[in-house]
């Protein structure tokens, strides 16, 4: 057992190591200025919540939940429910009362934090309460015991329990292992180049995975980490500007919020020297200090921890691929799970120690994505000849013709770089001959006029022939759930063969 134990390391082996390290350095800071936390006080903080949670009746394996904003003390109930071998799960505060409800049957919280907004939402005080440092530090906590400081966790237990897509109607909610999260911030600091030197604005949700494989590497490497509330520009101007923030966590459209925010209150953003606003990049580079680099998008999912490829640039052109993360092994297959050539595209399947645990309470839609000794994604891929891979999109559905198989989402990849198409979607119709044909429905750009044989031509020039639409529809708009394309409704609408032309 001894053995065992000294072969691996948890979630707070580094918490405890980084203290030692780090000791007074600040590795927190809350929305309010004057909330700063060392890793010293880091690691004590852990061991008390930790202490309060098992008194409370929280056990290996279960689950505590969190329904509120960001925050340092949440970055820490992590950190805590780790030295449980129990598992923290934040869950999204912008979804409805009823959606939540739902995410609360399926997390399955033994315990449960919550901010006063929730309140309405979570079953009394016996397994849940409404701060977590009053909780710690007061009722809960009790002044817990300085010798209270047992890690029962193991490096394969559940520590991150994150919601992904709902493709079937239920939310599912992926584990994520203490392994992947340790082992995706190593790949982080490689990538990056984290050192201790960095000061993070964590300014992405910490229910979604972003926001932890930013803060943990970071953390790591005795850097600072600055926890908002929640996303607001002039408040993160100013932030950066008090704190000399050098990395932005920035997804579209906030780059271009940060940057107007800047200009309109005079902040200066120029510490910022990682991360791009992607949408606002010449401004970018002009007002911070980051280095211009090519946008290569990084492919991921949740259930992989965030991430398997990551931005390079290759040799020979722009980069318009990303190479695999050291520690992922990925590979292109076809229905069958036969690997298909360079070139050819088919199913991302992924092995490694971030891919996660499995889906929580749900294990037939587990072992769906298992197979084969593989992690099957969903997604649709292709593997260049320099050995990057690119991500085309989401399988959602395959047409059968005569004995191929035609993926959608390939067929609109090669759609949308036609000049003239502004969106699209391909389904497929009944056909006589082959069982099923591919139609492609698209929206044209400013009325632009094309026809079936041209739409053929360009398709024939960038995949097999025989995924080339052979049925054609220009419509105006194209039905929308949110921000997807209804699919759906499209094959109502559309799902029979076009008129012979």
């Amino acid at each position: 057992m001894s053995v065992q134990r000294a072969a691996q390391l948890t979630i707070p082996d580094l918490v405890a190591e980084c203290a030692a390290s780090f000791g007074d350095r600040v590795a927190l800071v809350g929305e309010q200025p004057q909330e700063r936390v060392t890793f010293a006080q880091t690691a004590d903080r852990m061991w008390r919540l930790a202490a309060a949670l098992r008194r409370a009746g929280v056990h290996r394996g279960d689950c505590v939940a969190s329904l509120g904003m960001n925050s340092a003390s949440a970055f820490e109930a992590l950190l805590a429910t780790a030295a449980l071998g129990a598992v923290f799960a934040p869950l999204n505060w912008r979804q409805t009362d009823d959606e939540l409800a739902v995410a609360l049957e399926v997390a399955g919280p033994a315990f449960t934090f919550f901010d006063d907004e929730w309140a309405h939402l979570v079953d009394g005080p016996s397994h849940a309460y409404r701060a977590i440092d009053d909780f710690r530090d007061g009722d809960g906590g009790d002044g817990a015991a300085d010798d209270d400081r047992r890690d029962d966790s193991h490096e394969d237990d559940a520590a991150l329990r994150l919601f992904t897509a709902a493709f079937d109607g239920r939310p599912r909610a992926a584990d994520l292992s203490q392994r992947a999260l340790l082992s995706i911030a190593a790949q982080q600091i490689a990538a990056h180049s984290i050192d201790h030197e960095q000061v993070l604005l964590n300014s992405g949700p910490m229910f979604h995975v972003g926001g932890w494989i930013f803060a943990l590497p970071v953390f790591a490497m005795g850097g600072t980490t600055v926890f908002p509330r929640k996303w607001e520009a002039d408040q993160a101007a100013e932030t950066i500007e008090r704190e000399r923030v050098t990395w932005a966590y920035l997804v579209p459209p906030m780059g271009s919020q940060l940057l107007d925010a800047a200009e309109r209150d005079d902040r200066d953003v120029s510490s910022l020297r990682k991360g791009v606003a992607f949408e606002d990049r010449e401004r970018w580079y002009a007002t911070t200090s980051a280095h211009e680099e090519a946008h290569v998008m990084p492919y991921g999912q949740t259930e992989v921890a965030g991430l398997a490829t990551y931005q390079v640039s290759l040799a020979g052109g722009p980069p318009t691929h990303g190479l695999t993360l050291p520690l992922v092994r990925a590979a292109i297959v076809d229905i069958d799970g036969r690997e298909v050539a360079d070139g050819e595209v088919g199913e991302i399947a992924l092995r490694g120690p971030t891919v996660m645990l499995g889906y929580a309470g749900a294990p037939e839609a587990t072992a769906e994505r298992f197979r084969d000794g593989w992690y099957r994604t969903s997604d649709l891929g292709r593997r260049a000849p320099d050995g990057s891979v690119q991500f085309v999109g989401p399988i959602a559905e395959i047409i059968k013709t005569g004995a191929e198989n035609v993926y959608p989402a390939e067929v609109e990849v090669a759609l949308r770089s036609h000049p003239s198409v502004k969106d699209v979607c391909v389904i497929g119709v009944p056909d006589d001959e082959w069982g099923a044909a591919v139609k492609a429905v698209l929206v044209t750009v400013d009325g632009a006029t094309i026809d079936l044989d041209e739409v053929q031509a360009h398709c024939r020039a960038r995949i097999a022939s025989y995924k080339k639409p052979r049925h054609l529809a220009v419509v105006d708009e194209l039905p929308r759930s949110g921000p997807f394309v209804d699919r759906e409704r499209v094959r109502e609408l559309h799902g029979e063969p076009s008129p012979a032309r």
